[in-house]
């Protein structure tokens, strides 16, 4: 079925990217149908398709087709170089994995004027932990980052970057 050979590709790309399947025993569970459901709860989207037996955990960054894992800034212009403008991806910064791995350890890359563009993803140090590109703007997940930025325009954070986040890189 359609929902199947999905599931094994996004499948295959997570173990091909991160190493590790797309979810866990032990992680919240959704069915693979409900991806494109407008219903959404604490980041989670709402149940409200026929159950499925293809499962993907929504808490995971892997399940998103703009997330890259690790690739550093070098890897990431040469991917999206090739790529039309307005294509992004978000990365983990190889550097930050061991010297700083509480950290937000996030890039955002994105191609614009035939220039690849890498803005750290940073979180806050003390109280709630929240992410942000500038202090203009804090978000309590990466997800809720990049959804704002597909709606709304850099510009806020990056003067002379009046561009929002378009097409996903899909590997």
């Amino acid at each position: 079925s359609p929902t199947s050979l999905y599931s094994m590709d996004r499948q295959a790309r997570a173990l091909l990217v991160t190493g590790r399947p797309l979810s866990s025993p032990s992680s919240p569970q959704l069915p693979l149908n409900n991806l494109n459901s407008p219903c959404t709860s604490n980041g989670m989207r709402l149940s409200i398709a026929q159950p499925s037996h293809h499962y993907v955990n929504l808490n995971h960054l892997e399940n998103y087709p703009w997330y890259a894992g690790e690739m550093d800034r070098d890897c990431a212009t040469t991917v999206l170089d090739q790529q039309s403008n307005g294509t992004f991806l978000v990365r983990v910064r190889p550097a930050q994995i061991e010297t700083s791995p509480s950290d937000a350890a996030y890039a955002l890359s994105l191609k614009w004027n035939d220039q690849v563009k890498h803005m750290k993803i940073l979180l806050t140090s003390s109280g709630e932990k929240l992410y942000y590109l500038s202090e203009s703007r804090y978000f309590k997940s990466v997800v809720e980052l990049v959804s704002w930025y597909e709606q709304n325009s850099l510009a806020e954070s990056f003067s002379g970057l009046d561009a929002c986040l378009e097409r996903p890189f899909e590997k």
